[in-house]
């Protein structure tokens, strides 16, 4: 049995499947871009309209939609590749996230959003491979959600999470690709950001909702290795009102093999590391959740 798909013959089920996973991407990025217009040229800074399979500006510069339905805004000759950013790295995170270790933060922020926004444009920079994104978002079915990332490897795998209201791109946050004032609510999960640029993108009222690492933030990591302590305060907020803020910390078994070896091998701590078979029994997570909001204006 054979199917012919694409101008091409699928005689394996799990290319076909994979196939048919990526034109289903496909379709849905289609349409989003179709119906969502608020990105911008990264060239001129004109507004980019989807047409066929591109998006393109009245300058002419195009932008390719890839099969898995995301696209690729960075100048080419700023990007750099990253050789501990990749693939192996993002696929060991989302396995951490997944496995409930950030669940009472992604659930205070949908809570916040649900309880005090109805609708509008959600923005989360930085989104790495989507799940922190996927999680907060889920059931906001009434939200247009974007996703942006610095690396390709990540956005690749973000694609897995698009739907009908969510997209993800590859895209500088030195260099944001959206309209100005287009966004409703910039979420910035443990990510360096550029804060002119969330100004420029973010409504007047808009809400900045930023997580932070506490100095007790994988603390047990830092006592193994004998790492400094972390110091991340966040004090730009010049422009700003602070609405929420508040400390999340729990200390967790790691019982995970994976969960183990993505904190002794792949968190950015321990990258150079050379002795990297030391155990790890626990772990504690702790976050300062800060929402800011945009101080109006006329």
């Amino acid at each position: 049995m054979f199917l012919l798909l694409e101008n091409k013959i699928y005689v394996n089920y799990n290319q076909l499947k994979e196939v048919i996973i990526l034109l289903s991407k496909l379709e849905l990025s289609k349409n989003f871009l179709k119906n969502n217009n608020i990105l911008n040229c990264i060239y001129c800074n004109e507004l980019l309209v989807f047409k066929n399979n591109e998006i393109s500006c009245i300058n002419n510069h195009n932008f390719n939609i890839k099969r898995n339905g995301s696209i690729f805004l960075i100048k080419n000759n700023n990007y750099k590749i990253s050789k501990f950013y990749n693939k192996d790295l993002f696929i060991k995170r989302r396995h951490f996230i997944l496995n409930h270790y950030y669940d009472d933060i992604n659930k205070y922020i949908n809570n916040f959003i649900k309880i005090n926004c109805n609708n509008g444009t959600i923005l989360d920079i930085g989104c790495g491979e989507g799940s922190h994104t996927h999680l907060i978002t889920s059931d906001l079915s009434e939200f247009n959600i974007y996703g942006i990332d610095y690396s390709k490897d990540a956005i690749d795998l973000a694609t897995d999470y698009m739907c009908k209201n969510t997209y993800f791109l590859v895209g500088d946050v030195n260099n944001l690709p959206f309209k100005n004032h287009s966004i409703d609510i910039v979420i910035d999960y443990l990510s360096p950001f550029n804060t002119e640029n969330i100004n420029k993108i973010l409504k007047k009222d808009g809400y900045f909702i930023k997580v932070i690492p506490t100095s007790n933030y994988l603390i047990e990591l830092r006592k193994i290795y004998n790492l400094k302590e972390y110091d991340n305060k966040f004090n730009n907020i010049d422009g700003y009102v602070i609405i929420e803020n508040k400390v999340f910390e729990k200390k967790y078994n790691i019982c995970d093999k994976l969960d183990k070896d993505y904190l002794l091998s792949n968190t950015p701590l321990t990258w150079n590391i050379i002795d990297k078979n030391k155990n790890i029994d626990s772990i504690t997570i702790s976050l300062n959740v800060l929402i800011l909001r945009k101080k109006y204006t006329t």
